[in-house]
């Protein structure tokens, strides 16, 4: 799932303003989604296995509380696909005359689907 796909969904968009503060426990995350999106606590969970699964945050499970925090490197994820796209905004068609003439450059490769950070 690509960054923008992450921060698409509004659940997901605040948890993520909320971690951008620091850390914070399922609990108090939830607490504070719940009441102003109108979802329970497992959509909450639901959305917080996407960021973990995306490589956006980490979980530290200590007994029954799970802490999550974001990683340092998600703004690397999202800094990926914003160079992809200055990148065919460089070099869109009748802009420079080197650029190509076909639009089909645009879809080669996969940027957008940036493969989890690894530990």
């Amino acid at each position: 799932m690509n960054s923008f796909e992450v921060l698409s969904h509004p659940v997901r968009f605040r948890i993520v303003q909320i971690l951008a503060s620091g850390e914070h426990m399922s609990g108090e995350i939830s607490d504070a989604v719940t009441g102003n999106y109108g979802v329970g606590r497992s959509a909450v969970s639901k959305h917080l296995a996407v960021l973990r699964d995306s490589g956006w945050v980490d979980v530290q499970v200590e007994g029954p509380v799970r802490w999550y925090k974001l990683r340092d490197e998600w703004w690397r994820l999202v800094d990926r696909v914003l160079e992809w796209l200055r990148y065919l905004w460089k070099r869109r068609i009748g802009t420079l005359s080197k650029n190509d003439t076909n639009p089909a450059y645009a879809s080669t490769g996969d940027p957008f689907r940036p493969t989890p950070l690894d530990g």
